[in-house]
């Protein structure tokens, strides 16, 4: 498959070594996340009673399969599948081979009966599915991180061929759910979820996934859902509770396909209707072997995405609703994981532009993740604890303030990141927003409200249990109480691109998540809400910055949004890579998944010293009154001192004034400087850290609050990286990159992710990056900020294209030791309005360096444009041919080009003027709907009844 130069995932097919980790990190939390419940709750909940509550239905159909054969009502058990041996008699050798055959033969006659049972009229509303045996072929994906699997029975897709030796295979797109098979009374937990993280990888639309296993006639059920992994305490005995059994394999056949675990608001795009994907024929979906290759329909929730955080939602609003059709994956780094958010991201179209294939459409960004319930942390700080699988104890209104409350009222109703976005004033990125609901009721795990209504126990350790009666699902392991801190999955939350990371500072030993995938500490059942954003920002990864003024503007328009959330009680914790996007309206942060929330406020606070008239004397000879006042106000007698290092620091331009608080940064443009937020406990528990760790400020150890100055120091990391790994616009350093500064070779293309590096472990990127051992690896980001010569012989090796931004990494860096040196200064509790000087600063300084230095690097330049001119085209191509771009790799030359455009595409930004002719004025706009007349003779509009486009331009051969 055709990998896309941008902002689509670029990983690697799996190897051995990365299927083992997998694998071994899924035994590890089995452990922890698998829960016994009592079969009847099970059951009754997924699998009850059909025909109007009664066993007639059932055994009608078991006195149809006595009349077929299959069953032997006098022996009570089925023909040709063997009993469990009793101790006491000579076991004949079985192998699976021996039980597969004749448990499919058995469980498609009970697939049949139970559809005769129902009218054809209800047939179409079921799953059209048939059992079949496929231990002997590996099902398959095109999708990089499936493995090779081989399910011992599957339930297909009625319309999928089994295969010969001459046929492709089967996909596992087409497969409903699957029954590992084993001839001891061995639990194969972990290679059956290794099936469900392959049916949950390439059905997008799965909520959930009902499994089987079957120890030679012991049949057990299992529950995946992204909460967790519940099964039944006692198996069935298929032979001598035959009636139950049917229960269970009919169920496939004769409930409704949104109780066995799909989601009805989301479809796939077929011919010219929405459909569900298992209803979508295999014929359609021949040539789009993976999840990237389907064009998915999402229903989002409109109503809450224009109402201001003012506004407090209810369960009594009127919610509108709108439909997105995926037209690119920009992220399905997490649909190959079980548990825990797995976020999904898709550039996406409205579905009535998709219709009328409508090439100028606009394109939207639709992000979906399972979000949990934010939770207090202490009496003012609301966080969603979305990295993390602790439970949020209930917390009483009373003692708490007012602020607190109404927020935890208003974040019931309304997403967390939509909330937060709203606060911090950037609510206009925000086109739909809210939870996915179906039927008035909210999408969400049900495993908890099992784990609820049972006796549960926890299955892996002698010593793990649930506690039932607390009503929260909380594991206890190990002798702890169910108020233990919980660790971090590292499947389920991390992975090797760019997943914010939960893990303990200062020991090795319990550490929770490593760059190898391994994990310690139990999961705990919590759960987890459906939750869609569609946002209007449209752009592209930071690190593929068009120019270095565009790189420092986005930077600035960064640095102002970061701003913007502090003013408002908001703190981001996760400033990486992959949170910063550029659009053409500039740069901007995103994912507030891990974002704080304070309601609390005060300014800085006073020392109580005063200084001295002699040094007030002598300070007066540089700064001015009001800076020597704020300094003696928050340090005393040491404010000269402080000065000192504040202007050291700041490096304002010289004049013959003193220094004014304007100069050092010390208030707004508009006033004095806001009240700080307080945030008395800015982690998600004691000793832990939250971020990505390339990026993670190093001074975040275990007992420091998480602050605003915390997230300008990832903001530096994040510059510093680009300049050492970049050598340009979309030129990334040579792969065999020396420890020698000097060593400046490069290698032009699509920049890729920081996991692909393949760096020696004495190279600069190693050392401050991705260093697997992250003691080591603050201890080394801490002593740079001891030696500003090692940081100084570092830039000295920096691409030349890169020299205007050397003097803005130093002053930046002077500001952080500043604020590390200074705790309760201006730069430690307002780091924005200086870290805005010096970027403003140095795009002064780029703007003057004139037209010759845009010319010297135009290659590089023409480069990026190119390939953000073949994104734009791409996705014009791939609307008005109604395929997603993946697909559209495929096949390109085979597709139909949509008409030019009836306007010029013009620039982006102001960057992309260098390269591209200005636009030109818009007289009117693709609409949404046919017209009456179309203005342009020259462009048809296709109605969703033309199976082709043929009215529109000539038709050419597909094969």
């Amino acid at each position: 498959m055709s990998v896309p130069l941008l902002g689509t995932p670029t990983r690697q097919p799996i190897d051995p070594r990365e299927a083992s980790a997998v694998q071994g990190a899924l035994k590890e939390q089995l452990s922890t996340v698998s829960v016994e419940v009592e079969a009847t709750t099970l059951l009754d909940q997924y699998f009850p009673i059909l025909s109007g509550g009664t066993n007639g239905f059932l055994d009608t159909i078991l006195k149809g399969l006595v009349e077929d054969g299959l069953y032997n009502g006098i022996q009570e058990r089925w023909n040709d599948l063997p009993v469990t041996p009793s101790k006491c008699l000579p076991v004949t050798p079985l192998k699976e081979e021996d039980i597969c055959a004749p448990f499919t033969r058995v469980v498609n006659g009970i697939c049949n009966r139970a559809k005769a049972s129902i009218s054809k009229d209800d047939q179409q509303w079921y799953l059209p599915g048939k059992w079949i045996h496929t231990n002997r072929r590996a099902l398959q994906s095109d999708n990089p991180s499936a493995g090779t699997l081989f399910p011992d029975i599957s339930f297909a897709s009625t319309d999928l061929s089994i295969p010969g030796e001459g046929d492709s295979g089967i996909w596992w797109m087409h497969i409903f759910t699957v029954v590992e098979v084993k001839i001891t009374q061995a639990t194969p937990t972990s290679q059956l979820s290794s099936y469900v993280r392959h049916i949950f990888m390439e059905q997008l639309d799965r909520r959930f996934v009902l499994a089987l296993t079957l120890n030679t006639d012991l049949l057990n059920v299992y529950l995946f859902d992204r909460s967790g992994v519940v099964c039944m305490a006692k198996k069935i005995n298929i032979h001598t509770e035959a009636t139950t059994f049917i229960r269970v394999i009919a169920g496939f056949s004769c409930l409704p396909p949104e109780q066995l675990g799909w989601d009805p608001t989301c479809h796939v795009w077929v011919g010219q209707a929405t459909i569900p994907s298992y209803a979508a024929p295999t014929r359609f979906t021949e040539g789009r072997s993976s999840a990237y290759d389907l064009p998915w329909v999402f229903k989002c929730v409109k109503g809450n995405a224009n109402s201001n955080a003012n506004y407090t939602p209810s369960a009594n609003d009127v919610q509108e609703f709108s439909q997105y059709v995926a037209l690119r994956t920009l992220s399905l780094q997490d649909a190959d994981v079980i548990w825990g958010r797995v976020t999904l991201v898709f550039e996406v179209v409205t579905l009535d532009d998709w219709k009328w294939r409508n090439p100028e459409a606009k394109v939207f960004v639709l992000k979906q993740s399972w979000q949990r319930l934010p939770g207090l942390e202490g009496d003012t700080e609301m966080v969603l604890h979305n990295n993390s699988n602790r439970e949020s104890q209930p917390r009483s209104p009373q003692g708490l303030h007012p602020d607190v409350v109404a927020l935890h009222e208003h974040l019931r109703f309304e997403p967390y990141e939509a909330y937060v976005i709203k606060r911090a004033g950037l609510g206009s990125r925000l086109e739909a927003a809210g939870f996915v609901s179906w039927k008035g009721e909210r999408v969400q795990t049900m495993s908890v409200d099992l784990i609820k209504g049972s006796s549960a126990s926890a299955s892996g350790r002698k010593d793990s249990r649930v506690n039932a009666n607390s009503g929260s699902g909380h594991s206890v392991a190990s002798g702890r109480t169910s108020k233990s801190k919980s660790r971090v999955s590292a499947i389920s939350e991390t992975d090797y691109q760019d997943r914010t990371w939960e893990r303990q500072s200062g020991s090795s030993e319990d550490s929770l998540a490593t760059s190898s995938g391994t994990t310690r500490g139990p999961l705990e059942f919590v759960r987890r809400s459906l939750v869609r954003l569609v946002f209007d920002l449209q752009g592209w990864p930071i690190k593929n910055f068009l120019d270095k003024k565009e790189l420092v503007e986005s930077f600035l328009h960064m640095n102002d949004e970061l701003e913007a959330m502090y003013k408002n009680g908001i703190i981001h914790r996760d400033v990486s890579l992959h949170n910063g996007i550029i659009t053409k309206t500039g740069g901007h942060i995103i994912d507030f998944d891990h974002s704080k929330i304070t309601t609390q406020f005060a300014p800085l606070p006073r020392d109580g010293a005063a200084l001295d008239l002699s040094q007030c004397a002598l300070l007066s000879r540089a700064y001015g009154d009001e800076v020597i006042q704020l300094a003696e106000r928050i340090y005393g007698e040491l404010a000269g001192t402080y000065l000192l290092n504040a202007s050291i620091a700041h490096r304002p331009s010289p004049h013959s004034n003193a220094y004014t608080a304007h100069d050092l940064g010390w208030c707004a443009e508009d006033g004095p400087l806001y009240d700080r937020p307080l945030f008395t406990n800015g982690q998600p528990g004691k000793g832990y850290i939250t971020g990505t760790p390339p990026f993670t400020s190093p001074q975040l150890a275990a007992g420091v609050v998480h602050n605003g100055v915390h997230d300008s120091d990832s903001h530096w990391w994040l510059l510093f990286f680009i300049l050492v790994r970049y050598t340009g616009p979309a030129t990334l350093r040579s792969r065999k990159t020396s420890s020698d500064p000097q060593d400046t070779s490069s290698t032009t293309g699509s920049p890729e992710d920081i996991e692909d590096t393949e760096d020696t472990e004495d190279t600069i990127l190693r050392k401050y990056f991705f260093l697997e051992d992250e003691a080591s690896l603050r201890i080394n980001k801490i002593n740079l900020f001891k030696d500003k010569k090692l940081l100084l012989q570092i830039l000295e090796g920096v691409s030349d294209y890169f020299i205007d931004l050397k003097p803005l990494v130093v002053s930046w860096y002077d500001l952080l030791t500043c604020a590390w040196t200074w705790p309760r200064s201006y730069e430690y509790h307002y780091p924005h309005p200086s870290v805005r000087k010096v970027l403003q600063r140095t795009l002064s300084v780029i703007e003057a360096g004139g037209a010759d230095e845009r010319i010297r690097y135009s290659a590089m330049i023409q480069t990026e444009a190119t390939r953000r001119e073949n994104w734009y085209q791409d996705n014009r191509k791939a609307i008005f041919n109604q395929v997603t771009f993946h697909a559209l790799a495929q096949s390109r030359d085979e597709l139909d080009d949509p008409p030019p455009p009836i306007y010029s595409h013009g620039p982006r930004n102001t960057a992309t003027r260098l390269i591209m002719p200005p636009p030109v004025p818009i007289t009117h706009d693709y609409p949404t709907t046919p017209p009456a007349q179309a203005q342009n003779k020259s462009v048809h509009y296709l109605s969703p009844s033309n199976s082709s486009p043929s009215s529109a331009r000539p038709e050419k051969k597909r094969k």
